[in-house]
């Protein structure tokens, strides 16, 4: 299935003539599903700081670091939330001929943001959604579904984003991507583990000192996501704005931490 491009969106919150933090990321942190401001306008709201953010449904590191190639940012803080839509799965183009059309749409074969109030409606969501499931489980094992990005590309190109990041005077601070609660199924949770794992080695290893990988699974229950068991709610939003103000006065306080 090929998926056609999907724009970048560009967002500014705060007073636009302070150097601005920077924010790249996909439909979470442009407060997808959610009527209440995002975190990283909770963020600016809470510090003062002019804001920039860039966002892009399942965006992909590729898409990151064409961002940062295009932007003039440097010698800035660049928070960034990425890697499930690398990990994203996309149907064979045989495959998805089978099934119904609106199911081999970007995301349309995970969980609904909102689960119907309508007994009857929500049980055919959940039906269908298990359905769903089923279908992609056994075309994984098939090899009819397969990654967006394999995991030896998204190695290649947190190194090169490494190397950006260096000859711009970058500190990256990496947002962890949400596994997402027992609403998700087990494998695909598992793949997201891989590819935060891999995040975090680069980060620890590679990138320029300074640069943390930011974790938030604790406090992050079900309370923490919508219906879809990944996306953020109004409170998820704010927990993890909590966490960004925490780390952002802490590196002020110790910058060599």
């Amino acid at each position: 299935m090929v998926v056609s491009e999907l724009p970048i969106v560009h967002s500014v919150y705060g007073k636009e003539n302070s150097s601005p933090v920077f924010f790249i990321g996909g439909s979470t942190m442009a407060g997808k599903g959610i009527s209440s401001p995002s975190y990283p306008e909770l963020f600016s709201q809470a510090t003062g700081l002019t804001v920039s953010v860039y966002t892009k449904f399942l965006i992909k590191l590729r898409d990151v670091i064409n961002i940062v190639e295009s932007t003039d940012v440097s010698r800035a803080r660049v928070y960034i939330n990425c890697g499930a839509g690398d990990q994203q799965r996309v149907l064979n183009s045989s495959l998805a001929k089978l099934l119904p059309a609106h199911w081999t749409l970007p995301a349309h074969m995970e969980a609904p943001l909102r689960y119907s109030v309508q007994s009857g409606k929500r049980l055919r969501q959940k039906s269908t959604l298990l359905t769903k499931y089923v279908v992609k489980y056994v075309a994984k094992i098939f090899g009819l579904y397969p990654n967006t990005t394999r995991l030896e590309t998204f190695r290649a190109e947190l190194q090169q984003l490494a190397l950006i990041a260096y000859k711009r005077s970058l500190t990256i601070y990496w947002i962890d991507t949400a596994m997402g609660d027992f609403r998700i199924p087990p494998f695909i949770r598992r793949e997201r583990a891989m590819y935060c794992r891999i995040l975090v080695q680069e980060c620890l290893r590679d990138f320029p000192a300074g640069s943390i990988f930011l974790h938030f699974d604790e406090g992050f229950d079900s309370s923490a996501f919508l219906d879809d068991g990944f996306h953020l709610n109004s409170l998820g939003h704010k927990k993890l704005c909590a966490i960004l103000q925490e780390t952002y006065y802490s590196k002020i306080e110790n910058p060599e931490s």
